[in-house]
């Protein structure tokens, strides 16, 4: 148990959490804050060097002489907001956000550096500064920020040694493994708060998004996710309601709570049933609906509905010896390209499919245009 708890302490410094699975977890949302603090912190850094690379053609100072590295980094850190702006995606681009941010990152220790270093003897201030400030702006893995710390403040202490005279030397040396102290702890505390956060948002959704009874979606969250999936023009598959059939003879013969067993374990079996990128969701009553996605054909889908209908029977007439239990699905496909019915014209189609079914005899998948 001792062991267990260092190694749980020591995952959570690396990693800001002890539960590998529960940062795969909430990976969307910290790509979500990455890119939104992509976006700010670059029009930050753009603005501050617009202004620095005006003041350092007027050679007001001769901390702002070189007005070229202020104008590099200002290009820089217009390029990245740009890329940020209109070229990368919070859902597909998490590792090149990351990347770009972390350089941004190295874009800032270069400005403490530069005016630490180049224009000696001055302290490290603005260098100390960077320190504190640059590591807690990404949202990532305590242990990444903390190495790049560590590298560029060596990086910059070799260099005062070899720039600077040794009082000056000494006085850098002091403040700069005091401010990477402070800021380890700073930066690993500010992380793991950061993830413990998303974290308690996610769970909070999940139960926000799940159907108590059946584990299924809820109707809204269904809706959201299959309505985001629509919009990717390069998406692709279809769309089930699935209704159990004589729902009511079940209940008025059986009662409420013999209904509601066989609402929660038909929506537990339709969930064991499906892939782990299928959508299921519960719109109340003994209706469920399926959002699968992929490339997939009539004979496909009907071989998925054959194989989930006798995994119901079978595990009903085990359960409760009711022989009678039977689905009817009505089923609309949806095809890559921009010419593809939205959410509501999709539904209807599967609803009509599933009218059909009911009234052609029940216990059928029926397919929209069939």
């Amino acid at each position: 148990m001792k062991f267990n708890g260092w190694g749980a302490m020591l995952r959570k410094f690396r990693l800001g959490m002890d539960d590998r699975k529960d940062l795969e977890n909430i990976q969307s949302m910290i790509a979500e804050y990455n890119h939104r603090m992509l976006k700010f912190c670059s029009l930050l850094f753009s603005i501050i060097f617009a202004i620095i690379s005006s003041i350092s053609f007027t050679g007001a100072t001769p901390v702002y002489e070189f007005p070229i590295v202020y104008v590099i980094m200002f290009v820089t850190s217009l390029g990245i907001y740009l890329l940020a702006r209109f070229v990368f995606k919070p859902d597909s681009s998490r590792r090149p956000v990351l990347l770009t941010f972390y350089i941004l990152e190295v874009i800032g220790y270069g400005y403490g550096f530069y005016t630490g270093i180049v224009h000696g003897p001055f302290p490290a201030v603005t260098f100390t500064v960077m320190l504190i400030i640059l590591p807690t702006l990404p949202c990532d893995c305590p242990y990444r920020g903390n190495i790049l710390m560590v590298i560029v403040s060596v990086i910059f202490l070799l260099f005062s040694r070899k720039v600077k005279g040794p009082y000056m030397f000494s006085n850098d040396l002091i403040n700069v493994i005091s401010f990477v102290l402070v800021s380890v702890f700073l930066h690993t505390h500010q992380q793991m708060s950061r993830m413990d956060d998303f974290k308690n948002r996610q769970i909070i959704k999940i139960q926000r998004d799940t159907d108590s009874m059946t584990g299924a979606m809820t109707k809204a969250a269904f809706e959201s996710n299959t309505i985001g999936c629509l919009r990717n023009t390069e998406s692709e598959g279809c769309l089930l309601i699935l209704d159990i059939d004589n729902f009511k003879i079940i209940n008025d013969s059986f009662g409420h709570s013999i209904g509601d067993f066989f609402i929660a374990n038909t929506g537990r079996c339709i969930l064991d049933c499906c892939r782990a990128s299928d959508f299921v969701g519960r719109f109340g009553g003994d209706e469920f609906v399926i959002l699968m996605i992929g490339k997939l054909n009539k004979d496909a889908i009907q071989n998925k509905i054959m194989l989930m209908t006798e995994n119901l029977k079978a595990f009903f007439k085990q359960n409760t010896k009711y022989d009678a239990y039977s689905i009817s699905v009505g089923c609309a496909l949806f095809h890559k390209g921009p010419v593809r019915p939205d959410y509501q014209e999709l539904f209807n189609q599967a609803d009509h499919a599933l009218y059909v079914a009911k009234n052609s005899g029940k216990d059928k998948c029926v397919i929209h245009g069939e």
